[in-house]
């Protein structure tokens, strides 16, 4: 649905926000802002809080703790960028990292730019800003891609990915919605709908227990795809293999190709049913295989009817 509560119809996209041109200007000067130690102001960090829609999820502790000593030897090099809030204080539009450092480091006080910014700006710089960024995790990655597809399209991320299988399935009838994808998506990086639609998206489908080690960074995205293609009561198994042994993607592989499937029982039958039927995952499927879903839902039902 977009803004307005209307479902975008068929070979329509959605008009992209206005918004986003001038944020777009004001990510031009954000870094610019942030880190002009001329204007930067001493903010006490009792009185700053994180962005509650930070994309990133995870911080590395041990990264953490460099940075900390860091700050204990040369102070804060770059001044965060913050925007004010109604009860006097601050909220942090770049520069978690460094405030969650300046707070292992014992500071008091920390450098900082404060801005007037809008909820949608904040939204949208924090978003840009963390992709901008080498070590993003790809889950977040991911997540953050299609929040700002959905917050340019005008739609529910739930209608983003139905909109972007529908250009996978038909490509040539789609092609208009196809160029407005990809114009959005080379804002922040070289990725292709198609790269990010087959392989970004299938991230968002991996068990919770395989995103939460992307998220820690303890596992890439790549392991994480290949333990998700292995039979399921092996996964726990696979997973500290990997973690534990560092092993490389082709080891990850090969290790695989040699287990051999346990027996299925019930309770791994209703595991299996509990997956995919995850209302995201239900959520993510075309038209086509919605419709093969739903058919099967109904064979299941019917099933019980007779019992």
């Amino acid at each position: 649905m977009n803004a307005f509560g209307k479902r975008p119809e068929p070979g329509e996209a959605g008009e992209a926000s206005s918004a986003p041109s001038r944020v777009q200007q004001l990510l031009s000067h954000a870094h610019d802002l942030s880190s002009d130690r001329r204007q930067a102001e001493r903010i006490q960090i009792e009185l700053i809080v994180p962005n509650p829609h930070q994309p990133r999820r995870y911080f590395n502790q041990a990264d953490l703790e460099n940075l900390a000593a860091s700050i204990r030897e040369r102070g804060v090099a770059v001044p965060l960028l913050l925007r004010p809030l109604e009860d006097g204080r601050y909220e942090i539009v770049f520069g978690e990292r460094r405030y969650r450092a300046a707070q292992l480091a014992g500071l008091t006080a920390i450098p900082a730019n404060v801005r007037s910014l809008s909820d949608e700006e904040v939204m949208y710089l924090s978003l840009l800003e963390n992709l901008q960024r080498e070590n993003l995790n790809r889950f977040d990655e991911v997540e953050a891609k299609l929040n700002i597809l959905s917050f340019e399209l005008g739609m529910e991320q739930a209608d983003v990915i139905q909109l972007l299988n529908a250009i996978r399935a038909q490509p040539t009838e789609r092609e208009a919605d196809r160029l407005t994808v990809a114009a959005i998506l080379r804002k922040f990086g070289t990725e292709s709908v198609e790269s990010f639609t087959t392989n970004g998206l299938a991230v968002l489908r991996l068990p919770d227990y395989l995103a939460d080690a992307i998220r820690r960074g303890s596992l890439s995205h790549t392991h994480a795809v290949r333990i998700a293609g292995a039979p399921q009561e092996h996964h726990a198994a696979l997973l500290q293999a990997t973690i534990d042994e560092d092993l490389t993607v082709n080891e990850l592989r090969e290790r695989i190709a040699g287990l051999k499937p346990k027996a299925k029982d019930a309770d791994q039958t209703l595991s299996t049913l509990k997956r995919v039927t995850n209302p995201r995952m239900v959520k993510s499927l075309d038209p086509t295989r919605r419709a093969k879903f739903d058919a099967l839902v109904k064979q299941l039902a019917a099933l019980f009817d007779q019992a």
